[in-house]
């Protein structure tokens, strides 16, 4: 009788743990207009700062073929291989951000970006002997 009376009280426990975490608020998903409008503004300000941070990438990348001028063609061809790497590596990123409007989870993929981006700069920044 004891070692079943626990059987459904362990049993009552583990469902109501199951429960409780099957109800979570899930606002910032599907709950009122004004928590989506709110998601879908910090999504886009999110966007914005991502593409500004992009166009900082694009001018240093400019400025590192500029620089391909002033290098012997050895170095020239090596500097243009890194330079056609991050330039793949940038448009991947670019076609993340993109898909950020298609993406549920967004924040999840904010972080991979952010990440991305923050290696990219570093990268380019080496780059021009930064």
């Amino acid at each position: 009788m004891v070692k079943t009376l626990a059987l459904v009280l362990a049993c009552v426990v583990s469902l109501g743990l199951l429960a409780a975490c099957s109800s979570e608020d899930k606002s910032a998903v599907d709950g009122t207009p004004e928590n989506q409008a709110a998601a879908n503004e910090k999504r886009e300000e999110f966007k914005r700062e991502a593409q500004e941070r992009l166009d900082e990438v694009d001018r240093e990348i400019s400025e590192a073929k500029a620089k391909l001028e002033s290098e012997s063609a050895d170095e020239r061809a090596a500097l243009q291989r890194r330079i056609d790497e991050l330039e793949d590596r940038r448009g991947e990123l670019a076609d993340k951000i993109d898909d950020l409007n298609t993406d549920v989870d967004w924040e999840k993929v904010k972080d991979d970006i952010d990440r991305s981006m923050n290696d990219l700069k570093d990268d380019v920044k080496g780059l021009l002997g930064n």
